[in-house]
């Protein structure tokens, strides 16, 4: 989100002391618009006059609204070597300062309009130069010299008595929001609003600041302000559209994005944002549709690609949503994204092959990374020697990125492998690696030894220190359910759901818990509850359906022949 500049800023009442060209001697009256007769008078001016600067300054006024820059900067500065009759030479050299910096301030040719303006400027002190100097510095990305020169015109048309106009302060707010002042951005535009009712760009403005000072409200009301004044400002429409898909009042949302797309079809981000909008309220095929929209605009669209193969993936459609990730593969053959997510729809197709094939092709095309993911991918799988292989060749190519020896420490510890697991968390602590997670591996090494004091004693450091992500108080529970310590597990299961670990993990465990005390009604609320939040959770299936076997009313149990 941008600045919008303002459109038709009035003119500051300053008058300028130096005269326009006298009228011309020539008896022909040219159209404005005819340039070629304006040329021939202005030539036959300077045939008459050859050695007064004034007539060549009218003719560089021509070729500056010819657009034709090389001529008229040939006659700037020949005006500048030249006498100017009966006009003192300081003035006409101002005069053509003057022109010269306007020609080149519309152009876009800031610091040559600078320089212009400040010669000027050294020749006498006047408002409206230091404004034009001011609005240049501005377009050229120098706030703080454009705030300096709008202070210098503010207090001299003070001093004469001179009225300020909306213009002023509309470009001052623009110089304070260049330069993050927000409070004197937001008094800028409420000065400009307050003599100029009508400008939308101003209330858009003062939006954006309102935004930028967490006032979301206040933000809001400008922007519907904005398109109440001006219902062609198709940004407002985007920017009041982002609040209200931020608040997920998404109707909303979608009617100012459909706005902001009628006013700008061209433009993918209106579709993208309307496809959020959507899928907010549940219609993943509208969703879909805008994405494609999108697409068809602008096809390399990263984010509108991934956004619609996680929709394909979710309905699953397999095909499209494969053939969405093969065009992410081809933009960016760097990305993890299109890799993984192919391997995931594999996996949930049960075509391990492919899922293999998927890692192999990521290692090809980034090793570090490829082998880090296919780690963690074999130890999902439980293939914890394969896991422990790909940490290790993750780890021989950086030492320190994404924990990969401690990922494989933590793999050795599921597998049992203690010694070796014990060395990784040693090395990583000498490496200055994560020492939380160094604790917590070593904590669930202590569980596998069945040293659960050991193990209690840092999920309570974990739970002092606030490590929240490692879930201490379900780890603790779990380690006093394995000392038999029942009654304790149980309470810290429910304080660790309270204090925010309501993971399928912590729910998992604590039906195991309700198993081992005959709790099994408590138990299958749990897994279902565990299954809920993580609807993959296999270890939680199986559980359940072993209770179930043997809790479902009207079945028989096993008995013995």
């Amino acid at each position: 989100m941008t600045m919008r500049r303002f459109a038709g800023v009035s003119t500051l009442v300053a008058a300028f002391f130096l005269a326009s060209v006298v009228a011309s001697y020539a008896q022909v009256r040219c159209d404005a618009a005819d340039f070629s007769c304006r040329l021939r008078q202005a030539n036959a001016e300077i045939s008459a006059n050859p050695d007064n600067a004034l007539y060549v300054l009218g003719r560089a006024r021509i070729y500056a609204q010819m657009k034709d820059y090389t001529s008229a900067l040939a006659d700037f500065d020949r005006c500048l070597r030249m006498g100017w009759g009966q006009l003192p030479t300081g003035h006409g050299q101002a005069m053509t300062f003057k022109e010269r910096g306007d020609m080149n301030f519309d152009r876009g040719e800031w610091d040559a309009a600078i320089s212009d303006y400040s010669r000027l400027i050294a020749s006498g002190t006047y408002s409206e130069i230091y404004w034009k100097r001011g609005n240049a510095y501005l377009s050229k990305g120098d706030a703080q010299s454009a705030l300096s020169d709008f202070a210098v015109t503010e207090r001299m048309m003070r001093e004469k008595g001179e009225t300020i106009g909306a213009g002023f302060y509309f470009q001052r707010g623009l110089a304070n929001f260049a330069s993050k002042k927000w409070d004197e951005t937001i008094s800028d535009f409420t000065r400009s609003i307050s003599l100029n009712p009508k400008e939308p760009a101003a209330y858009y403005n003062r939006a954006v600041a309102f935004q930028s000072k967490k006032d979301e409200n206040s933000a809001l009301t400008d922007f519907s302000q904005a398109v109440t004044v001006d219902p062609t400002y198709k940004d407002a429409f985007f920017e009041r559209g982002k609040i209200y898909l931020g608040r997920e009042t998404y109707d909303l949302a979608i009617a100012d994005f459909s706005k902001y797309i009628a006013l700008n079809s061209t433009e993918p981000a209106g579709y993208a944002n309307r496809a959020l909008a959507y899928y907010g309220k549940g219609d993943a095929n509208s969703a879909i549709a805008d994405y494609s929209s999108a697409l068809g605009i602008k096809p390399g669209y990263v984010f509108a690609l991934e956004r619609r193969a996680e929709l394909y993936r979710k309905k699953n459609n397999f095909t499209l949503a494969i053939a969405d990730y093969d065009r992410l593969a081809r933009s960016d053959p760097s990305s993890e994204t299109p890799f993984t997510a192919r391997a995931s729809i594999y996996q949930e197709m049960g075509d391990l092959p492919a899922v293999e094939r998927e890692y192999a092709l990521y290692i090809a095309a980034n090793p570090l990374h490829g082998f880090h993911m296919r780690g963690h991918y074999y130890y999902g799988q439980k293939r914890y020697t394969d896991a422990a292989a790909d940490f290790t060749e993750c780890y021989k190519r950086d030492k320190v990125y994404g924990d990969c020896l401690l990922d494989r420490a933590q793999t050795n510890v599921t597998a049992k492998n203690f010694e070796l697991a014990l060395a990784d968390i040693d090395e990583s602590v000498k490496t200055k690696q994560s020492l939380d997670r160094a604790n917590f591996i070593k904590a669930d090494l202590y569980f596998g030894q069945k040293d659960f004091a050991q193990a209690i004693l840092i999920y309570e450091e974990l739970i002092k220190t606030n490590k929240s992500a490692y879930s201490p108080h379900t780890r603790k529970a779990n380690a006093l359910r394995e000392q038999g310590e029942f009654s304790k597990s149980e309470s810290e299961y429910t304080v660790a759901i309270a204090s925010g670990e309501r993971a399928a993990f912590t729910y998992f465990n604590r039906a195991l818990l309700f198993i081992k005390i005959n709790k099994k009604s408590e138990a299958i609320a749990d897994l279902k509850k565990a299954l809920e939040l993580d609807p993959d959770y296999t270890d939680a299936k199986d559980e359940l359906k072993r209770l179930d076997q043997t809790t479902t009313p009207g079945r028989p149990t096993k008995v013995g022949l």
